[in-house]
């Protein structure tokens, strides 16, 4: 696993907090590295004997030491354990699913993100969402919402509302997980930026929904969409989807394949 770019809280887990213009391994090294995700200045990732580590930033919890003193190394969360199968990250809070299918969240809160069912409370230990379940699949972290998949196909969505983020027809933050307006059984993937959503179903369609000022949903208008809706291009042959953000404008950009 390689690192590189900025590193003013330790994000790239070399144990000094100088920034890197080329590629960089972990001062904890390693060939057993499985899948990485990247929040706002701190780093989530899971190895293949299914521990998951965290170094950074950790002003909110997001590292889930039980604390928020930040980590130029890399460490493992409070709660441990060696079943740790994918990992989401954005802004300053993390969702991740272990091999017995249940779903963790914590760091920051403020705006529902955690699905936890208490507003404004950041945690610093990983914690299950109100939901609950061992079905959960995939999730995906944005800024202040998160949107995962369980096995049965349904698509569910919690935290912050504003602009149509969750797809439930509303503006209204929501402190559980909800479905969206379009239900249904056969997601089959999912991604979450600042201030919009997308996902894949299994018939190869995407899906778009939230807030669209500069278009990044690809529906051919600026109208901010609160429920799904296909891209103005259609089609059923959609395979993988990614979302990202300008941090510095706040315009946001998607990218599918």
């Amino acid at each position: 696993m390689w690192t590189w770019g900025r590193n003013s809280y330790g994000q790239l887990g070399i144990n000094n907090i100088t920034d890197r213009s080329t590629p960089v391994t972990t001062i904890l090294g390693g060939t057993n590295w499985k899948s990485i995700a990247c929040g706002g200045y701190y780093t989530v990732a899971i190895k293949t004997d299914g521990t998951l580590w965290t170094w950074g930033y950790n002003g909110v919890g997001q590292l889930g030491i039980n604390n928020i003193t930040n980590r130029s190394t890399p460490v493992t969360t409070i709660l441990g354990g060696t079943n740790w199968k994918s990992v989401a990250s954005e802004g300053d809070y993390t969702v991740s699913i272990k091999t017995d299918g249940t779903l963790w969240v914590w760091g920051y809160n403020s705006y529902n993100n955690l699905g936890i069912n208490v507003t404004a409370a950041d945690r610093r230990t990983p914690v299950t969402t109100f939901a609950g379940g061992n079905n959960w699949k995939t999730c995906a972290a944005g800024n202040f919402h998160s949107v995962a998949i369980k096995t049965d196909g349904t698509l569910w969505a919690w935290g912050q509302n504003g602009g149509g983020y969750l797809g439930d027809g509303t503006v209204i933050n929501r402190s559980t997980p909800i479905t969206t307006n379009l239900g249904g059984t056969n997601w089959k993937t999912c991604a979450a930026s600042y201030r919009n959503t997308a996902a894949i179903k299994t018939d190869g369609t995407l899906w778009v929904w939230g807030t669209n000022t500069y278009t990044p949903l690809g529906i051919n208008s600026t109208v901010t969409p609160y429920s799904p809706i296909t891209t103005f291009l259609g089609g059923n042959n959609w395979k993988s989807i990614s979302t990202n953000q300008d941090w510095m404008s706040g315009i946001q950009s998607q990218a599918y394949i």
